[in-house]
């Protein structure tokens, strides 16, 4: 092997971007090529660190990655050939990479090799090459690691790469596409990820941006690159498979759909010379002319909780600033024995037009001065002169609804965090035989502090040990609650209309599929299970359980005294363990 040619890894950087200097930075990159015809299927792999979303002339095909750490990296995976056509085609993504030396947003890992990850094989084109050591050996676009080890020809111009950016696909020659030193790279100038507040610096998930006409259309064919940098690349032995990211695996969870969507109406117009109907107009969808010199402030329903990609497009109005607060909820300034409560979000415009992507809705507080510059500040991107933005991080878009939420005299805030007054309970070890009556006074003493949302998976499963779980009935209130309040996530706790889409607010997750239905594991990995449902209060219930094996299909009824218990199982599986609804893997 000539060591001076090695193989690319697939992955790249910019080389301008140099050593970590402590703050997230917002890269882009551009591979143009040419096909003859487009290929019948082109399944495309994409990772990267920290974050991405990949373009296929001009429409988004993927974000992510679905978080890693250092044991294991993961790989999203598209049929990018119905986006592909005759002529000019454009790969295009945006990489959010955070530092390692800061915490901010540190629920997002991030490595010592920052990168964008792209390998594309078409249908036909002989063996996957991004299977690496794989390739033409049967490998499943679907398993495996994703690697570009033995891709066709080391060190050439991957599939027949002519004149720079462009390749000759008259019969699928333009693959395998590969990330490598062939594509365009740039930094997202005036663009800055940062805390929303002081006191929150570990979020770091706000974005302040400056307009930049000259990334107008970056994302489609015909863009001219030419004054953008080449790529770094990765060999196979910097981007090392043993380790994150090199590791590459599939995504282990379906990703998260995401579909157009605008805002539900206009909340309050706090402050604006323009007509309440004119900024009606703009959340469905028109667009609104501000006035120069003006201050206009507006607060957008989503219409429900949602998460989103907040889109703004402008023109004109240089020197204009637009803040932008997609805000959790509203929330009463203190006063004794008032809690943070009711929902709403944000998003606005100057001569624009706003919604969001990703979204079932949208919401929103806004402020626009025409005069300078736009900016984004709060979870959104902004542009100037005839150009646009899209924010490089989703938005917590909520509902301006609810019984505590009062527009009047509510005050908006991004985040928001009020516990219970009292604090919350907790219990010391009694014998088995006082559990029952133990049980029964913590659960009817009103002076007693209540369990929280987060703590509620230890109360049911008290409840269920002290052969109570008919109590249950009272303690699903606050889940009542929720769906009342027309949420779509969880909220932690009673007194605001929100979520931080936290594990301990899932409890329906565990107590409707393993008490409810009854369907729990005996042995690792679903190798053996058991179906013995608890039916607490209810008188029937049915419903599937997704496991390794397969469904598992459960419907129930009471009988007299006892249960009528009917179990599909899946394929390949059989009863064991005698008399009891105990199954097994055959």
């Amino acid at each position: 092997m000539d060591y001076r040619k090695l193989p690319p890894s697939g992955w790249i950087w910019a080389a301008e971007r140099g050593a970590d200097d402590g703050e997230p930075h917002v890269m882009l990159f551009r591979r143009s090529f040419a096909l003859g015809r487009p290929p019948e299927r082109a399944v495309a792999k994409m990772s990267a660190d920290s974050r991405y979303r990949m373009y296929v002339n001009g429409r988004s095909v993927a974000f992510g990655p679905c978080k890693g750490d250092d044991k294991a990296w993961f790989y999203d995976e598209a049929d990018i050939a119905p986006m592909l056509r005759a002529g000019e085609n454009v790969l295009a993504a945006v990489v959010l990479r955070y530092s390692l030396l800061r915490n901010g947003n540190h629920s997002v890992w991030r490595t010592r090799a920052p990168g964008l990850y792209f390998c594309c094989q078409a249908a036909g084109a002989g063996g996957d090459a991004c299977e690496g050591g794989n390739a033409g050996a049967g490998g499943d676009a679907g398993r495996g690691r994703a690697d570009a080890v033995g891709v066709a020809g080391a060190g050439a111009d991957i599939g027949g790469v002519a004149g720079g950016n462009r390749a000759d696909g008259a019969s699928g020659g333009a693959f395998p596409l590969i990330a490598d030193k062939t594509w365009r790279c740039r930094e997202r100038a005036g663009l800055r990820i940062k805390p929303e507040h002081p006191l929150m610096q570990f979020l770091c998930v706000s974005e302040e941006a400056e307009g930049d006409a000259r990334l107008a259309g970056w994302e489609l064919p015909g863009y001219d690159d030419s004054d953008w940098a080449a790529a770094s690349e990765y060999s196979i032995f910097e981007m090392h498979r043993a380790v994150s990211p090199g590791n590459l695996l599939p995504r282990p969870i379906p990703p998260l759909y995401e579909r157009p969507a605008r805002f539900a109406g206009v909340k309050a117009v706090r402050e604006s010379s323009v007509s309440p109907g004119a900024w009606e107009g703009l959340a469905a969808g028109g667009s609104v002319e501000l006035p120069a010199n003006t201050s206009h402030s507006v607060e957008f329903d989503a219409g429900e909780l949602t998460t989103g990609f907040l889109q703004l497009a402008v023109s004109l109005g240089a020197g204009s600033e637009i803040r932008l607060l997609a805000s959790e909820c509203y929330a009463y300034l203190p006063e004794p024995d008032a809690g943070n409560a009711g929902s709403s979000g944000n998003a606005v415009g100057d001569c624009s037009e706003s919604g969001t992507s990703g979204a079932d809705g949208t919401s929103g507080e806004a402020g626009a001065d025409s005069a300078g510059n736009v900016d984004g500040e709060s979870g959104t991107g902004g542009a100037c002169g005839e150009a646009g933005a899209d924010s490089a991080l989703p938005a917590v878009l909520m509902p301006l609804k609810g019984d505590r939420a009062d527009s009047e005299n509510g005050t908006l805030f991004g985040f928001t965090d009020v516990y219970r007054p009292g604090g919350y309970g907790s219990a010391e070890a009694a014998p088995k035989e006082r559990w029952r009556e133990l049980m029964r006074q913590a659960l009817d003493d009103g002076g007693l502090a209540q369990c929280s949302v987060a703590m509620a998976f230890y109360l049911f499963r008290a409840v269920e040990k002290a052969g109570l779980y008919g109590e249950t009935k009272r303690l699903w209130q606050p889940w009542r609650d929720m769906v009342a309040k027309n949420l779509t996530t969880c909220e932690e706790n009673g007194l605001d209309a929100r979520s931080d889409c936290h594990a301990w607010g899932s409890l329906a997750l565990y107590e409707l599929p393993a008490v409810v239905l009854g369907v729990r594991p005996t042995k690792p990995g679903f190798r053996e299970f058991e179906v013995r449902p608890n039916p607490g209060w209810l008188d029937w219930a049915r419903g599937s359980v997704i496991t390794p094996l397969g469904p598992v299909r459960v419907e129930w009824e009471r009988a007299g005294a006892g249960l009528d218990v009917r179990v599909q199982a899946p394929d390949g599986v059989e009863p064991c363990g005698g008399g009891e609804r105990r199954y097994r893997k055959k």
